[in-house]
């Protein structure tokens, strides 16, 4: 959703230091499937595969808008009965036609797990980027899974601020950093995964993992509905 030579080092996505940002990893061993809204210009696609060996196909679908992902992306899809991908051109805000594509290929009897990893930045806050999640997450089942990351407002905060009013004067599409208590709102309904809402990189660090009393200005956390 941004270049990111005009943010701040330290509040960019995909660095070692954010090695503990929410995934997969903090989904049960059980089949959940999965629904990705992501930001930035890059982008693997893969198949995933059913974690219980069971046979019961497992899908993932993704959601970007950005042409030239979606480009690279349909020339590496792949799948197959057990794991299979679907990528669609989509804003976020175009919730209903986002979940009616999505459910070409997730089941939604089953567990899901919703994936806004550096995209509410981009979704202003007269956009009501929380009624965007509420109907989302209203079309899941009880076990899913929400993860979000997000630009954080009150860390390291002039720096932030400067770095986002420094991309907001050159962008066509605006992006929004929050505090720890707006993008804890978004989990509104649900239960909270530990650590809860904390910096990126000390959501549940791997062994080992140094510089964790850094302040990074991303915030991340999951959430699962009840």
């Amino acid at each position: 959703m941004y270049p990111l030579n005009t943010i701040p080092a330290d509040i960019r996505p995909g660095r070692p230091g954010c090695a503990g940002s929410p995934g997969t990893e903090a989904l049960p061993a059980t089949g959940v499937q999965r629904e990705t809204a992501s930001g930035g210009k890059g982008g693997q696609v893969t198949s995933s595969q059913d974690p219980d060996g069971n046979g019961v196909p497992f899908g993932t679908s993704r959601a970007h808008n950005d042409p030239i992902v979606l480009g690279h992306a349909r020339a590496l899809l792949t799948g197959s009965p057990e794991g299979e991908t679907a990528y669609i051109e989509a804003d976020l805000r175009a919730t209903g036609s986002i979940l009616e594509r999505a459910a070409d290929l997730l089941d939604f009897g089953r567990p899901v797990a919703v994936m806004l990893l550096g995209i509410l930045q981009g979704i202003p806050d007269q956009d009501k980027p929380g009624a965007i999640i509420a109907r989302l997450m209203d079309a899941v089942p009880s076990g899913s899974y929400l993860a979000i990351s997000q630009i954080a407002r009150d860390v390291a905060a002039d720096e932030v601020a400067e770095g986002v009013q420094r991309y907001n004067e050159q962008a066509a599409v605006p992006v929004a950093a929050r505090t720890h208590d707006g993008v804890r709102q978004f989990f509104t309904g649900l239960e909270l995964v530990e650590p809860g809402v904390v910096q990126v990189h000390r959501w549940r660090p791997a062994a080992g993992d140094q510089d964790l009393d850094r302040n990074l200005a991303i915030y991340a956390g999951v959430g699962r509905k009840p």
